[in-house]
């Protein structure tokens, strides 16, 4: 399970009202994806990136 699948699971309704700390792991997740080369987790993280231009 990806993190923004976790995270939309527990939090339904409240996809464009991340906490910082999620946001901040976001970026960290981004750097994760890209080492492990996973093409799934380099998409998802990706999306959570630019979606959100946070990092």
């Amino acid at each position: 399970m990806s993190m923004n699948d976790e995270y939309s699971s527990t939090h339904p309704q409240s996809n464009d009202k991340i906490p910082n700390h999620l946001v901040e792991f976001g970026c960290s997740y981004t750097s994760l994806a890209k080492t492990l080369k996973s093409q799934s987790n380099l998409q998802n993280s990706y999306k959570y990136k630019t979606e959100r231009e946070l990092c």
